[in-house]
């Protein structure tokens, strides 16, 4: 069986539980795949949902700085679920996506005719052609291991998947341990950072033995906002040298960071 893992849990900035349920609507019209959303009751009782819901405790992966072009206020970032993704998935097939991850093609099926283990998303660009994630090349500056990003991540009910958890569930554990051995921040936790490393433990330590989802990812940095948008068509709107700058994405799937923007769709 086929299906979609999405993880949802509220702060007091963001309601992800909604969110999740409309990035669900849209796996569904687009992928035609059921889809399971991961959360706590508390996160649950704020919305309606027509889709499967796994309830687990809420882990938090420390505090985040949702627009930092806005505000440096911080609120906890609950982001330390993923590693039980292979328990609590229902399906043979399993593909992980953020709430923030908008999909508007049937792109990710063809991951579902692959026999890989698992893999995650590795190459990404700028949607602005700005390069404003030029810093996420790499985990860190000093260390060179490649930074694959756990905004898409699919997996078979394999037992390489099972060790590829197991060993995140280790990072996860002794993150501090980690953050001293690759030199990267110790807080807030992150899923790609402990994605990187454990697909590239599992793997033998040998980079070109990973599999690589064959395309990049579309990304959308946190200052860029929706203008308008129907189901396929989304107009976004920066700046660019003190100037407005505006652009089209139709029929693309991509990854838009800006949660206060994405919030205008959902909240209604």
């Amino acid at each position: 069986m086929k299906g979609v893992l999405i993880y949802a849990f509220n702060n007091d900035r963001i309601n992800y539980f909604r969110q999740a349920v409309w990035c669900a609507d849209r796996v569904t019209e687009f992928l035609n795949l059921p889809v399971t959303i991961v959360t706590d009751p508390a996160s649950a009782e704020t919305g309606t949902c027509k889709h499967n819901i796994i309830y687990t405790e809420a882990n938090s992966g420390g505090i985040r700085v949702y627009s930092p072009t806005v505000s440096t206020r911080g609120d906890t970032w609950f982001n330390g679920n993923r590693y039980q993704s292979f328990d609590l998935s229902p399906y043979d097939q399993t593909l992980v996506i953020d709430s923030d991850y908008i999909v508007c093609s049937d792109r990710l099926l063809t991951l579902f005719n692959s026999n890989i283990d698992v893999t995650a998303m590795k190459n990404v660009y700028d949607v602005t052609n700005r390069d404003q994630f030029k810093p996420y090349r790499s985990i860190s500056s000093t260390r060179g291991l490649h930074h694959y990003w756990a905004t898409v991540l699919y997996f078979n009910k394999t037992k390489i998947a099972q060790d590829f958890f197991n060993i995140v569930t280790m990072i996860r554990e002794n993150y501090r341990h980690y953050s001293n051995l690759y030199q990267f921040a110790s807080t807030p936790f992150r899923n790609d950072f402990a994605v990187s490393i454990a697909l590239n433990t599992v793997y033998g330590h040998v980079p070109n033995a990973i599999p690589v989802i064959p395309w990049s990812m579309a990304n959308v940095f946190s200052d860029v906002e929706i203008a308008t948008q129907d189901q396929i068509t989304f107009d976004l709107t920066y700046q660019l040298d003190k100037k407005p700058r505006r652009i089209k994405m139709t029929g693309q799937d991509f990854h838009f960071m800006n949660k206060n923007s994405l919030e205008k769709l959902y909240e209604y």
